[in-house]
């Protein structure tokens, strides 16, 4: 994906976001309120550090949902107090589960969050090369779950030391 967008609560973060010159856009907004949300439809969502206890709770899932297309994916980093939530509002909102395992957040640290991606249900024609862009992102995990992942720096690579909230791909 070469088109990104980053949202977060905290402007300063954003502006170091913004020094980083990885995202076409950036945005201040809250994720429990989707009166401060985008308006737009994305084909993918990366989060870690955002659902969690005290944060943001499993009621923003409908209008985060709500931001994608049709097939579109989602990779986020949920906190095992609250996965259970979350995944019964996901399975309302018909995303499908492709991956969801329980890791450690830190090096030689307990399981405490999942690791969760999803899809959402093709409930609109999507082009061939779009449904087969999609396809190809939703088997990744299973391809990766073979081998150990250092979420940590997954999630950090794009951002540099702390990455925003929320980083989605626009088409």
């Amino acid at each position: 994906f070469t088109d990104v967008d980053g949202v977060d609560l905290s402007p300063e973060m954003l502006a170091v976001a913004d020094r980083k010159r990885c995202y076409a856009s950036t945005a201040v907004a809250d994720l429990a309120d989707p009166s401060t949300l985008p308006v737009r439809r994305y084909r993918s969502s990366v989060s870690a550090g955002t659902f969690t206890t005290g944060h943001v709770g499993p009621g923003a899932v409908e209008s985060l949902v709500g931001l994608h297309e049709p097939g579109g994916v989602l990779a986020w980093v949920i906190a095992e107090a609250v996965w259970p939530a979350f995944e019964r509002a996901l399975e309302r909102r018909g995303v499908i589960t492709v991956s969801a395992s329980l890791e450690p957040i830190r090096a030689g640290g307990p399981a405490e969050s999942v690791m969760f991606v999803g899809r959402l249900g093709q409930s609109s024609p999507c082009s061939t090369a779009y449904r087969s862009q999609i396809d190809r992102c939703a088997e990744m995990p299973w391809e990766l779950r073979s081998s150990p992942i250092d979420w940590r720096r997954y999630t950090r690579s794009a951002a540099g030391a702390r990455a925003p909230l929320l980083r989605v791909d626009r088409k």
